[in-house]
């Protein structure tokens, strides 16, 4: 690796020695990978819905109750209980954020802005960070156009695809 320049890690879909594709197989393949794309697309749309439903029902539950005497009441469900927990999130350590902290600690540090350190430091941390390529199938849709129902995916057949 020279000198300021980061790594980069490629993978490639490599040819499978001994493994033969007819054209059948390969349309099969593509067939049914479309069937599951539609199907998590469906499926993650179905659980988004369902997560904001969750959340607003989350919502009013812990507005009625919170402060109250009621908030550290167990509530007894079929499946197990409810009660009201405090979630701690710690904010993601984005660039930009670490950048700002590193600013911070060197003006705490020498009690005046040393912005060199810390845009130094940065700058090491960017060109040597680790990239990884992957290759994969992208779909993209016309404009306007929905998702089809979801079919019953057809049998696999043929050569199949290594695990």
């Amino acid at each position: 690796m020279n000198q300021g320049q980061g790594q980069q890690q490629t993978s490639i879909a490599k040819p499978i020695p001994g493994l033969k594709v007819t054209t059948d197989d390969l349309s099969k393949w593509i067939h049914n990978w479309v069937h599951y794309d539609n199907l998590t697309t469906a499926h993650n749309r179905q659980s988004t819905n369902a997560r904001k439903k969750r959340d607003e029902f989350e919502d009013m539950i812990c507005g009625a109750l919170v402060n109250t005497p009621n908030e550290k009441m167990i509530i007894q469900i079929h499946s197990g209980r409810l009660q009201i927990t405090e979630d701690k999130y710690v904010q993601p350590l984005s660039q930009g954020r670490l950048e700002e902290f590193l600013h911070e600690y060197f003006t705490q540090k020498t009690g005046s802005p040393v912005e060199t350190e810390s845009v130094a430091i940065m700058k090491f941390i960017r060109e040597h960070r680790t990239t990884q390529v992957t290759k994969k199938l992208k779909r993209t849709t016309n404009a306007g156009a929905s998702l089809p129902p979801l079919p019953t995916p057809p049998p696999m057949g043929g050569a199949l695809p290594p695990k």
